[in-house]
């Protein structure tokens, strides 16, 4: 009769913790970092006679898509054309969070003798206004799990398209090579299991209007202010001053700058028309359904895979409306939002022409993806403009669960009193709801002069743009300036803006319970 072995509890949890830390080695499959050339800034120009040398700032989007934290050694990025090198770019050594993203500015110096070497292809690619550029690098550094650091090195060739004029990046593709170097099969329980990162994009868009509907959406993809943010910080900045010369895409060009929501201003598609009471405006109403403006924008998100607020002037039967559609990122429409709000008064005569809105304040659930997960983002179906001043909207809509406030907005001077400008004031009750609430605020705004023939003679307002994005302390992360187009972005983690939130108690102390009056008008005792 055979033995009976006797059990032992040690060896049970040896043996699962071996089976459990096999299946995390099978499950956890290390993942590429990932490179991206953003911008290339030229900074200066070098004679070596008998050509100019060049030294640039190269903005690369650098990503760790793993659960582990990485630390990488000095090295080097090569930039060639046409298979010979035409400058390099040194990358100090560094390290990289687990499952994040930054932006790296490295130092170039660029060759012209490798160009002028090469002068009938540069001008042909110039002609073109395509030029391919190869870079190469190599790094290598630790992966460090626990008390073991695994050593990894990565090769990465990019082949970035670039505009040769102005030097805009059109497009890339990467290839990566991963070589990882196990020191110990056993992955720390708490990084595998770490919950999903909930980083979103915000992009405010500000542009100046034309009459004409066509020409509006096509710039409503055309940037000429480029302003990138991580963590919070600015870290590029560019003027560009003519839009149609560049032929950038304001949409594009926001979401090529990894932009996830796009929120673009208040009636976007013609002149704010407020300022008069003419019955002719009411032809630029459209009914929602097959409205061809949100059409275009429904295949645009949907190309793109980014989420859009697209405001119109919309006809229901008899009634009229200034509302938002949420465009998401695989080009459905989530639902719609109809201002509540409508300001009357000189130069924004707008009860003339909507209804007040009837939606009430709605949160939407929007789902965005990056190459290999599902993250979801929580937001709102748009305030408009005039909502921007009351706080008890904003309130409303947090309560609900928004996580971030987007207001397209259309404001400026004031027809009766050239000495008002209302701009820092619009700006600060805005920054006041996000400290308020603790929550990123996004508000596009825009430009220009625009002259209405009014039944009293003309009518002229001055945009004043200053569209701005809010962190949520209520702290100006970004802002626009009073003259040109620009694409605000910038980038926010929910999780961690959610446990600041939480911590800070200000929803944990609210009273319902003696805020009754806010539901009467003058304040009145609400059971007379």
């Amino acid at each position: 009769m055979a033995k009976a072995k006797k059990f032992s509890w040690g060896s049970a949890l040896v043996g699962a913790a071996a089976a459990y830390a096999a299946a995390l080695v099978m499950s956890s499959k290390p993942r590429d970092p990932t490179f991206h050339l953003i911008s290339i800034d030229v900074t200066s120009f070098k004679l070596n006679f008998p050509v100019l040398d060049a030294e640039a700032i190269l903005t690369v989007h650098v990503t760790n898509p793993n659960v582990a934290p990485i630390r990488y050694s000095d090295t080097v990025m090569s930039i060639r054309y046409a298979g010979a090198l035409l400058g390099s770019a040194p990358v100090e050594a560094g390290s990289q969070p687990p499952r994040s993203c930054q932006l790296l500015r490295l130092p170039a110096r660029l060759s012209g003798l490798q160009l002028a070497q090469r002068a009938k292809s540069f001008a042909a690619d110039v002609g073109r206004r395509e030029m391919l550029l190869d870079s190469t690098v190599d790094i290598a550094g630790t992966a460090k799990v626990l008390w073991w650091n695994h050593g990894f090195r990565v090769h990465v060739d990019s082949h970035v398209i670039v505009d040769p004029v102005y030097l805009d990046v059109i497009g890339q593709e990467n290839k990566s090579k991963l070589e990882l170097f196990i020191s110990c099969v056993l992955k720390a329980e708490q990084e595998t299991n770490m919950a999903k990162s909930r980083i979103v994009t915000v992009a405010a868009l500000q542009f100046a209007c034309t009459d004409d509907v066509l020409t509006n959406v096509e710039t409503a993809e055309s940037a000429c202010l480029l302003v990138f943010i991580v963590d919070y910080k600015v870290v590029a900045f560019e003027y560009r001053n003519n839009r149609n010369t560049f032929g950038c895409r304001l949409v594009r060009a926001a979401h090529k700058k990894g932009a996830n929501i796009i929120l673009i201003q208040e009636l976007f598609e013609g002149y704010y028309f407020c300022q008069a009471q003419k019955e002719d405006f009411f032809h630029r109403a459209k009914p929602r359904k097959e409205h061809p403006t949100i059409l275009s924008m429904q295949k645009l998100a949907k190309e793109l895979g980014v989420v859009i607020p697209v405001s119109f002037f919309e006809e229901a039967n008899n009634a009229h409306y200034n509302s938002v559609v949420v465009i998401d990122a695989d080009g459905t429409d989530l639902g719609l939002y109809r201002k509540s709000h409508i300001p009357d008064g000189p130069g924004y005569q707008e009860k003339f022409y909507f209804n007040p809105g009837d939606t009430g304040f709605k949160v939407r659930t929007i789902e965005l993806n990056d190459q290999s997960d599902s993250y979801l983002y929580r937001t709102y179906n748009c305030g408009i403009c005039w909502d921007q001043w009351f706080p008890e909207a904003a309130r409303a809509m947090v309560l609900q669960g928004a996580e971030i406030l987007f207001y397209p907005t259309a404001i400026g001077s004031e027809p009766q009193d050239d000495g008002l400008d209302s701009r820092d004031h619009w700006k600060r009750v805005m920054q006041g709801h996000a400290g308020a609430n603790l929550v990123p605020l996004v508000a596009s705004n825009r430009i220009g002069k625009e002259i209405i023939d009014t039944e009293h003679g003309k009518s002229e307002i001055a945009f004043y743009g200053n569209s701005f994005i809010a962190g949520p302390t209520g702290e100006l992360i970004a802002n626009a300036d009073d003259k040109n187009e620009a694409i605000l972005v910038a980038e926010f983690d929910l999780d961690k803006i959610k446990s600041k939130r939480h911590s800070w108690g200000i929803f944990r102390d609210r009273r319902p319970d003696l805020y009754k009056v806010l539901l009467t008008l003058d304040g009145s005792d609400i059971s007379l």
